[in-house]
């Protein structure tokens, strides 16, 4: 690692890290501006505009008709309640004395009613699964209330298991994997709806999705991943002293 030199400040490394992370982003914006083609076909119908695709939206729109205030207010739906969420869980974990790992196979388990309920339309005599709107409004709102828990009680889960000094490193991977994977849903659920198939299909997806991640939440031994994190920072630290050591006596 190349030392900082004493003249610079204590938090140079992360004032770099955010100049690098701006001009990046500056590039891209610019080679995005500068190579996108412009949409081909007619202009979009007066109302109408560009909607992220997502499974809410396409089965709003597409199988209950929304308009596009409607689906605006269930966008707005979310943020709001996750506020609300956030706090109250918190409140929650704080009284019952609920650990990170408890929580988070709590919500991922009250998650999975959210696909489960859209199974349901798969039963062609069934009056419920997501077949009115107030359906989905329910489903957004407890998405809502379930969302800012979820991303706090995951960090709080992973930040434990971390060894003491290695945050940085740990969590830039997180936010990759976090952030790099994010086109994985959104591209099966455009596959499932372009496919013209069953559009309830994307709700076994989702549902795949939490059971999978409810059994590796299972598996987690909080208690024993504590302890391999502080074994392996004791042995950095040690491996550190001893480079230490050696740049000093060949120094020397």
């Amino acid at each position: 690692m190349v030392p900082v030199p004493a003249s610079f400040p204590t938090d140079y490394a992360f004032q770099l890290g955010i100049a690098i992370g701006g001009v990046l982003w500056l590039i891209g914006t610019y080679i995005a501006y500068r190579y996108m083609l412009d949409r081909p076909g007619p202009p979009f119908p007066k109302g109408e505009n560009l909607t992220l695709v997502s499974v809410s939206v396409i089965w709003a729109q597409n199988q209950l008709g929304f308009t596009t205030t409607q689906v605006l207010i269930l966008a707005a739906e979310v943020p709001f309640l996750a506020l609300i969420g956030s706090y109250s869980w918190n409140q929650l974990q704080t009284y019952f004395k609920i650990n990170s790992k408890r929580m988070v196979v709590i919500i991922n388990c009250i998650y999975i009613l959210i696909p489960l309920w859209g199974c349901l339309s798969f039963i062609p005599s069934s009056p419920i699964g997501y077949k009115s709107k107030i359906e989905l409004f329910v489903a957004a709102g407890i998405h809502g209330l379930l969302l800012g828990a979820a991303q706090s009680s995951c960090r709080s889960l992973f930040a434990q298991l971390l060894p003491a000094g290695e945050e940085s490193q740990f969590f830039s991977l997180y936010e990759i994997t976090d952030k790099g994977s994010a086109w994985v849903g959104p591209l099966v659920i455009a596959s499932i709806d372009d496919s013209g198939s069953n559009k309830a299909f994307a709700f076994v997806f989702l549902l795949a999705q939490f059971v999978v991640s409810l059994i590796l939440y299972l598996c987690i031994n909080l208690e024993k991943g504590i302890e391999e994190g502080k074994e392996f920072a004791a042995k950095e630290r040690q491996l550190e002293y001893a480079m230490d050591v050696f740049e000093s006596n060949s120094s020397a």
